[in-house]
């Protein structure tokens, strides 16, 4: 589950993935124990002659706003995600849940909301014994163009 992840990690981080403007999450930036990864849509515009894999990097990358993923395994910084995700990511607060996976104690739940000119936010939640990980992408991404990523 841990390469599959790191696998769609890797792939959004060649050609993808977008930051939501102001987001629960953000306080976890610079909190001690969250490694923090933040990727802008000036990085996915010098990234758009990459094509690994025979994706379509370029018009992804045209897509894509941001990227940002915040990570941890401090005990007391995951339940403060944990309460975060499960707070902020409902559906009376916009989110659809699209994927569920659990896996050998693993769980990945991938949330999308809509926002007007058909700006999107994913966010990708993973949870692992001793690790935290949430993914936040924002971007004129549509759920073909996620198919697209994962199928390859």
């Amino acid at each position: 589950m841990k390469r599959f992840l790191l696998g769609i990690l890797l792939c959004l981080c060649t050609a993808t993935f977008a930051h939501a403007q102001t987001t629960d999450f953000d306080r976890f930036v610079d909190m001690d124990g969250v490694t923090s990864v933040y990727v802008s849509k000036a990085m996915f515009d010098m990234m758009t002659d990459m094509q690994p894999g025979g994706l379509d990097l370029k018009g992804i990358i045209n897509k894509l706003e941001s990227l940002q993923v915040l990570s941890s395994e401090k005990s007391s910084v995951i339940e403060k995600m944990k309460n975060t995700a499960r707070h902020a990511l409902t559906r009376s607060n916009g989110y659809e849940t699209l994927v569920r996976i659990h896996d050998n104690g693993e769980d990945t739940d991938i949330y999308q909301k809509k926002h007007s000119d058909k700006l999107n936010e994913f966010i990708v939640v993973t949870q692992e014994k001793k690790e935290f990980t949430v993914i936040l992408i924002t971007g004129r991404l549509d759920r073909d163009d996620l198919k697209g990523m994962i199928h390859q």
